[in-house]
């Protein structure tokens, strides 16, 4: 049987529904679903904070099922469906690269899908929008393009992260690259990165940040302190609790009286994080927003032309990268285990607890039910 669990209205508890096993379609695999990976951009559509409702209309939505970070077996083959083509056959472990596309504009076919330039009713990305679902289910539809095959060297329960929390900060980090280069050449080899947020995607930065760049001074800020434990554990030299009332500018002073910062990577994406970062980032440095909390800055444009800084978003990764990060994780230089697993059943409870800011690490939908209620670090 298969087991789904569905979006039946706009903020409301995701519902789970039970149904026979379907056939892949022609061109496409079935695949038994292990492991889902519980990201923020889950409650942001289900809450309608992206506009999702408006632009697939609230029927089409009904009934989606979500969850973009997923791991599992190569269940059964679609007719047409050609796995040689990719190295995989059936019984593979893999990971789902979710950010497909339309698979038809210049920008995905040119390897970028992630970018795609077709207006979003066409996009195809998995647990994104009706027309992919995604891994909130025990079986997800896929075409074999989108399959990477799990190296024997990585838990699955691992895997499920690496297409969205770790290729996203990969993504992001890989952005800042002239800034490190600048920080190093500015104290001798001391560049400084400030990650705003310890959360799923910020603790991957933390290692993701000493495997790309050896020597770099990791300072990971937050509002929540019991989230710091975790951050050392991978590597953050210095933390800084930041205070959710305060100015931006007097969060930035906590990380300027240290010398501040020569690129940012911010995992929170509002406002005032943004404006923190703006203040905090050094000469030649660079900002990244990552976060979706969404929110407006202003920019000083002379400074920011006489600094010589640089502020742009990530979105995402291209599912190149997503094959770096796979290397990078299973040669070890690059290790997570910072999750707490739910049983499918209890999906709509990670999310609540996600929603609230209870979770320290990565929230992990357990269909084999393994790990269950154990945070492992």
């Amino acid at each position: 049987m298969q087991t789904r669990a569905e979006i039946i209205g706009k903020g409301e508890p995701l519902h789970l529904v039970t149904s026979s096993v379907p056939v892949p379609p022609p061109g496409m695999v079935r695949i038994k679903t292990a492991y889902a990976g519980v990201c923020h951009s889950d409650l942001h559509i289900v809450n309608n904070d992206l506009g999702h409702f408006e632009t697939y209309g609230e029927e089409r939505l009904k009934g989606m099922v979500l969850g973009h970070e997923i791991s599992g077996y190569i269940d059964d083959i679609g007719k047409g469906a050609n796995l040689n083509e990719y190295n995989l056959e059936k019984g593979d472990p893999v990971v789902i690269y979710p950010w497909v596309g339309c698979s038809n504009c210049p920008v995905c076919k040119g390897g970028h899908s992630n970018m795609c330039s077709a207006p979003g009713g066409n996009s195809y990305n998995t647990g994104c929008g009706p027309n992919a679902e995604g891994g909130y289910q025990t079986h997800v539809m896929v075409r074999p393009h989108a399959l990477l095959k799990v190296p024997s060297e990585i838990p699955m329960e691992i895997a499920c992260m690496l297409p969205c929390s770790a290729g996203t900060a990969y993504s992001a980090l890989s952005k800042i690259k002239d800034a490190i280069f600048f920080g190093n050449l500015r104290t001798g080899g001391k560049a400084r990165l400030l990650i705003i947020g310890a959360g799923g995607l910020g603790l991957w930065a933390v290692q993701l940040a000493k495997a790309m760049y050896p020597g770099v001074h990791v300072i990971v800020a937050d509002i929540t302190e019991s989230k710091f434990h975790l951050a050392k554990v991978y590597g953050a030299d210095e933390t800084v609790l930041w205070n959710v009332t305060a100015e931006p500018s007097q969060n930035a002073e906590a990380i300027l009286k240290n010398g501040g910062a020569d690129a940012v990577a911010d995992f929170c994406g509002n406002g005032s994080t943004a404006t923190a970062a703006m203040n905090c980032v050094t000469q030649s440095g660079t900002v990244v927003v990552v976060g979706l909390s969404g929110g407006n800055i202003s920019v000083d444009l002379r400074g920011l032309i006489y600094a010589s800084n640089n502020i742009c978003g990530n979105s995402t990764l291209s599912i190149k990268q997503l094959s770096e990060v796979i290397d990078l994780v299973a040669q070890g230089k690059v290790k997570y285990a910072g999750c707490i697993y739910f049983p499918f059943e209890k999906v709509n409870e990670a999310l609540n607890e996600l929603k609230q800011g209870k979770i320290n690490g990565r929230a992990i939908i357990d269909f084999s039910n393994n790990h269950c209620n154990k945070l492992e670090a």
